[in-house]
């Protein structure tokens, strides 16, 4: 089978770009994104703050360590929170449900003529198709992320913020390694729910011959059974005139 490692990476990229669009849009909506001003706010002085110490690479460090720093951190993530919550329904929207009606094809994967199915060549499950994008396009961790800030002190969320961050990245890099040197190019979501990107246009193809020569089966069989006939209407009109 064909890796259609590049074409993932292709459509990945071509995905992440229309979501960001999507989100771009929908997040200029006031009822939807209410913290903007606030947030634009809290954010000049932030950058303000850092640039007025941070001089050099040590005084960044010193900052990063720094109370104010950690303040402005959980502030802005918190305010934050309409628009992380914003960004899990577009994303769940478009790499769980879109994805599902459009049978294992995002508009990325589209382009790039690729699909995501089950390993037994059937189409992806709506569980299938749910868990594996939870885990690759970062949903869940968002959704943890989002509960956490919501819920705990500022010392405790930094710190679990930093523990999921890690994680997620294990999982979006550990899945990129698996893809590119695994012989059926299967990452980790893959492997968990027992799916396999294919090359779409090699699928249709397979599906044409397929087709074509089990037409070709059914006009031989067709001709075979007719011929039958024919010998057998023979047989009965020599042994009437006999």
């Amino acid at each position: 089978m064909e890796k259609p490692v590049f074409k993932r990476v292709c459509a990945y990229i071509i995905d992440i770009a229309i979501v960001s669009f999507i989100f771009m849009l929908f997040s200029k909506i006031e009822l939807l994104n209410p913290n903007a001003e606030e947030y634009d706010k809290v954010y000049d002085e932030f950058t303000t703050y850092v640039e007025k110490n941070s001089t050099t690479s040590d005084g960044l460090k010193n900052i990063m360590s720094g109370d104010e720093y950690k303040n402005f951190s959980y502030k802005l993530s918190k305010l934050q929170i309409p628009n992380s919550i914003l960004n899990i329904v577009i994303t769940f929207g478009y790499f769980v449900v879109f994805q599902y009606l459009n049978k294992g094809q995002t508009v990325g994967k589209r382009l790039m003529k690729i699909r995501v199915k089950s390993k037994d060549g059937k189409r992806a499950g709506f569980v299938q198709i749910l868990v594996r994008s939870l885990l690759i396009n970062e949903i869940i961790a968002s959704i943890i992320l989002v509960i956490f800030i919501s819920t705990m002190s500022q010392s405790m969320y930094l710190k679990a913020n930093r523990i999921v961050e890690l994680i997620d990245m294990l999982i979006v890099y550990g899945s990129l390694g698996f893809i590119m040197f695994r012989p059926d190019a299967c990452g980790l979501h893959d492997l968990l729910m027992n799916t396999v990107v294919v090359n779409d246009e090699k699928e249709l193809s397979e599906e044409k011959e397929e087709t074509v020569e089990s037409k070709k089966a059914n006009v031989k069989e067709a001709k075979v059974s007719s011929e039958k006939t024919k010998k057998t209407n023979v047989k009965k009109t020599v042994k009437k005139d006999e």
